[in-house]
């Protein structure tokens, strides 16, 4: 390769590196998807491993408070659907509304049968995600 070909292989890494981080600092997308997190949380919520739960929290001070309210929803769903047999889940990513447009809530629809018990019952769970100044998205509370 002559010095030309490497200036433009440069400017190209100069500029897909821009554009990255810009697109990460500014929101222009976040990782991991809400969908994702939402599916990782709803799945142990009926292994009742707040542990897994809780993967995707971050140590910040937003974080931190998100952890809190994610540990304390988490606990909570545990108690309501932990260790049920489920089907037919439905996972649902809504963008909030108002002025913060970081929010996202992963919403699930699913059918539980409790152990022991032979009813089909309808459940529904609601993790609001955000995301930090670099594009990074974390649960920050849940509804059971």
């Amino acid at each position: 390769m002559n010095i030309g070909q490497w200036r433009s292989w440069a400017l190209i890494i100069i500029v897909f590196s821009t554009v990255s981080c810009g697109a990460l600092t500014f929101g222009w997308f976040s990782w991991p998807p809400t969908v994702r997190i939402t599916k990782n949380y709803f799945e142990a919520i009926i292994k009742r491993d707040v542990t897994q739960a809780m993967r995707y929290t971050v140590h910040s001070p937003q974080g931190e408070r998100c952890a809190r309210a994610t540990e304390k929803a988490a606990h909570s769903a545990i108690t309501m659907y932990g260790g049920a047999t489920v089907q037919q889940i439905k996972i649902d990513v809504l963008n909030g509304t108002g002025s913060d447009e970081t929010i996202q809530f992963g919403h699930v629809k699913f059918l539980y049968q409790l152990p022991g018990q032979s009813a089909w019952h309808t459940g529904n769970l609601q993790l609001l995600t955000t995301y930090d100044n670099f594009g990074v998205r974390y649960p920050c509370g849940a509804t059971p």
